[in-house]
């Protein structure tokens, strides 16, 4: 069989990736689906690219997500609410 250089990543579950490297398995399925990282889907299960993830993992850094942080003022009022803050009461 002749050689022609190609290099076969390492292919785990998410439940594998996540045992090998440490974190939680919502954390990878997260990242796989939003594309961050390389994934396949192969007979229904996702299969991680282990090289692509730890790749992942020593390029990101912190960001600040302070813009991202929502306060209890952002927060929508509940529907049964408003009608008190609007000054309007019912009864009955």
């Amino acid at each position: 069989m002749e050689d022609i250089g190609l290099k076969i990543p390492r292919m785990e579950t998410i439940v594998k990736t996540a045992e090998l490297f440490g974190v939680s398995q919502y954390f990878v399925r997260k990242l796989a689906n939003s594309g961050k990282i390389k994934a396949v889907r192969i007979s229904g299960r996702i299969l991680i690219n282990c090289d692509k993830f730890a790749e992942y993992l020593n390029n990101v850094t912190l960001q600040d997500d302070t813009d991202n942080i929502r306060t209890t003022e952002d927060k929508p009022k509940p529907r049964f609410a408003a009608h008190i803050q609007n000054g309007i009461r019912r009864l009955g």
